[in-house]
């Protein structure tokens, strides 16, 4: 099914049958409408057409430079992990396009890591940049991770309280399941 969006009205494709629709109709669109599109496949649940997405925007054309960022850091609002691991494969090619201009990789690490959704992907992230150079995106890195740390141990101090009071309230009323 494919799903209208209002925060981008474009659409957004929920599973890999409407994927490859939508895929087709965004390789052969002209800019700018074929990054709404890009946009919308990068929801896909179909990890050829994430990848196909990833790899065409960083090495083809259909993507003006100045917006191959954003299929990245789009991809990895809906898929995390992806956009990780997708980064990291290719951080040259992305440190020799951006790596100069403070805008465009500082929000390649701002976005990406504020979409991490797990303490091994924010440990795999910063393992692996704690190996490379950052280049101008350097203080946007260091701001991303501490807020992604702190929203990590806020999330696990409130799991322990919401747990608390679970177990508090099964204990009243002495039910034990």
């Amino acid at each position: 099914a494919v799903v209208s969006t209002q925060s981008t009205g474009t659409y957004a494709v929920v599973n890999g049958n409407q994927g490859g629709v939508v895929w087709k109709e965004a390789q052969q669109a002209t800019s700018p409408r074929n990054l709404k599109l890009f946009r919308s496949v990068a929801a896909t649940n179909d990890t050829a057409i994430l990848q196909s997405l990833l790899i065409g925007s960083l090495k083809e054309d259909w993507v003006p430079r100045q917006s191959k960022y954003e299929i990245l850091t789009t991809v990895s609002y809906h898929h995390p992990s992806i956009a990780l691991d997708f980064l990291i494969e290719h951080y040259n090619e992305y440190f020799e396009m951006y790596g100069e201009t403070q805008f465009n990789f500082g929000n390649i690490f701002v976005v990406l890591i504020s979409n991490l959704q797990s303490p091994e992907d924010v440990q795999r992230a910063q393992a692996f940049f704690s190996t490379v150079d950052l280049g101008s995106g350097e203080a946007a890195y260091e701001m991303a991770m501490e807020e992604e740390r702190a929203y990590l141990r806020w999330r696990k101090g409130l799991a322990s309280q919401v747990d608390r009071f679970l177990d508090s309230v099964e204990h009243e009323d002495g039910n034990d399941t």
